[in-house]
């Protein structure tokens, strides 16, 4: 298998039934998934701590470039050495609560104690100015 190369990602013929999967000869675990689709992603294959098998998402040909790809694997690989989990660390980030949360919770919680008048304002602000830019945005501790 030759070293990744802009060329040679592309040059890839998609099976229609199967994922491709081709390594990179330079750097150990860093490779590119081809689905039946065309769909190209670079990914990162290693073990963690406990020895279990993972797959982590580097990027997608055409969004970023191989090399490109190749620096963000080389990084992600140097954060494993050191012992952490990318993968992990990625589904703990889903778990947790959006601001959109964090304002329903606030309502819930403590607009019974608030005036009316008070309690609307609050609503109009975080409807009109605070949620539309930060509805998205996860909260690391909530309490």
């Amino acid at each position: 298998m030759p070293k990744l190369t802009k060329r040679f990602v592309e040059s890839i013929e998609p099976d229609s039934e199967k994922t491709l999967k081709h390594w990179d000869t330079e750097l150990k675990g860093f490779g590119v998934v081809v689905l039946p689709s065309g769909r190209r992603t670079y990914c990162i294959q290693y073990r963690n701590q406990d020895r279990v098998l993972k797959r982590y998402k580097v990027g997608v040909h055409g969004q970023i470039t191989t090399e490109e790809a190749r620096s963000l694997a080389k990084q992600r690989l140097g954060q494993i050495a050191q012992g952490e989990d990318p993968a992990e660390q990625k589904k703990e980030n889903q778990n947790l609560s959006s601001m959109e949360d964090l304002a329903n919770n606030y309502f819930e919680r403590h607009g019974y104690k608030k005036k009316p008048k008070s309690l609307t304002e609050d609503k109009k602000l975080l409807q009109n100015i605070i949620l539309p830019a930060l509805k998205q945005i996860k909260v690391q501790g909530l309490f």
